[in-house]
C-alpha cells in the first residue's frame, strides 16, 4: 500500500486494494474504484449487509453505460479535502477519476521541500504534465512566481 498520513494531515485514505479494485476514503465519502494493477486478493472482507454496502460508492472506468453506483448522496458540485494546508476540490467523473491523484502526495512534499531551499527567490514554473496539476498547487504558497 502507499504512504499513509494522519487523518488530520490528509483527508484521504487508501483502505484496501485487490481484485482489480481499490477502496478509498475521500473526506466523508468512500469509493471503490478500478485498479487494473491490483492483481492480488483484497485484504478486507467483502461488505456484508445493506448498511455496509450503502456506505461505498462504486465508480467504473471506461464503460460509459456503467457509471457505477452512488449509494451515498454526493454534493452536486463536489467537495473539498485537505492535504496539510492545501485544499483540493474533488468530484467523481463518469470515467472513474475523482479530481486528484492522492498517490502523488509524496511528490507534493518533495516539491514543497525543494521550494523552501530557494529562500523566497522568484521562480518560473511550467507544468507540462496533464495529470499533475495538484503538484503546482503548493507553489504560490512557498515562493514568488511569475507566469511563463
Amino acid at each position: 500500500m502507499s504512504s499513509s498520513y494522519p487523518s488530520d494531515e490528509f483527508e484521504y485514505q487508501l483502505l484496501d486494494t485487490g481484485s482489480f479494485q481499490k477502496l478509498e476514503q475521500f473526506g466523508p465519502h468512500r469509493f471503490c474504484r478500478p485498479a487494473p494493477q491490483a492483481l492480488w486478493p483484497k485484504s478486507l472482507p467483502a461488505p456484508n449487509g445493506k448498511k455496509q454496502k450503502e456506505n461505498i460508492n462504486t465508480l467504473k472506468a471506461k464503460i460509459p453505460a456503467a457509471k457505477g453506483k452512488l449509494h451515498s448522496p454526493l454534493p452536486k458540485n463536489g467537495w473539498r479535502i485537505k492535504f496539510r494546508d492545501i485544499v483540493f476540490k474533488v468530484q467523481p467523473t463518469g470515467f472513474g477519476h475523482i479530481g486528484i491523484f492522492p498517490e502523488q502526495a509524496p511528490n507534493w512534499l518533495w516539491i514543497i521541500d525543494q521550494l523552501k531551499l530557494l529562500n523566497g527567490k522568484e521562480i518560473k514554473i511550467l507544468n507540462v504534465f496533464g495529470y499533475t496539476g495538484g503538484s503546482t498547487w503548493p507553489l504560490p504558497r512557498q515562493v514568488p512566481m511569475s507566469p511563463i
